[in-house]
């Protein structure tokens, strides 16, 4: 009987060992699991700065074309405002030549004519000179007005599209670190559900523990009552 004891007493040490065993095994397991956990966690926020990194680089590098690309735009536009104003000196100047030519023809055949004919006919044609100069002049300030203010629009048009574009950009922006951000709460909340979880199942592990060493102690109380028990008998026989 005392031997019998004694076997299921190292039995049950035997069990308990291997039962403390497995919970510590278990447990390096966890610790292990969450190690990786947090070096992947390391790993996606390394990815993330170096995707913020390029993308900061592709934006300054694209205002930097955009402001080379406005720069030859208005190098172009002061090329072809020299170009008009070397046409129109040199229409001006063709003018004047073929005035000049008229006015010596004209002087050829006032000179057949009488003098006071010819007296008369020069003021007219002083006069209608001096009239036809001022509605040219007129004319071509008109002419440079309609210009500049052609160009004024073009040049408020070309400002307001870069605005738009500046605006679109910068929405475009706002709307990938909102979605970063978006992704970064997700993975926070989803490392805090999976350590819950994890806490969740070590304490179901440690109650099923207690319960089994509560279950290993009431039956070794059981089991010592019953010894008793047959001793108290075996004690009554032989007496």
């Amino acid at each position: 009987e005392r031997e019998g004891q004694t076997e299921r007493e190292g039995q049950t040490e035997r069990e308990g060992q291997t039962e403390r065993e497995g919970q510590t095994e278990r447990e390096g397991q966890t610790e292990r699991e969450g190690q990786t956990e947090r070096e992947g966690q390391t790993e996606r926020e390394g990815q993330t700065e170096r995707e913020g990194q390029t993308e900061r680089e592709g934006q300054t590098e694209r205002e930097g074309q955009t402001e080379r690309e406005g720069q030859t735009e208005r190098e172009g536009q002061t090329e072809r405002e020299g170009q008009t104003e070397r046409e129109g000196q040199t229409e001006r100047e063709g003018q004047t030549e073929r005035e000049g030519q008229t006015e010596r023809e004209g002087q050829t055949e006032r000179e057949g004519q009488t003098e006071r004919e010819g007296q008369t006919e020069r003021e007219g044609q002083t006069e209608r000179e001096g009239q036809t100069e001022r509605e040219g002049q007129t004319e071509r300030e008109g002419q440079t007005e309609r210009e500049g203010q052609t160009e004024r629009e073009g040049q408020t048009e070309r400002e307001g599209q870069t605005e738009r574009e500046g605006q679109t950009e910068r929405e475009g922006q706002t709307e990938r670190e909102g979605q970063t951000e978006r992704e970064g709460q997700t993975e926070r909340e989803g490392q805090t559900e999976r350590e819950g979880q994890t806490e969740r199942e070590g304490q179901t592990e440690r109650e099923g523990q207690t319960e089994r060493e509560g279950q290993t102690e009431r039956e070794g109380q059981t089991e010592r009552e019953g010894q008793t028990e047959r001793e108290g008998q075996t004690e009554r026989e032989g007496q």
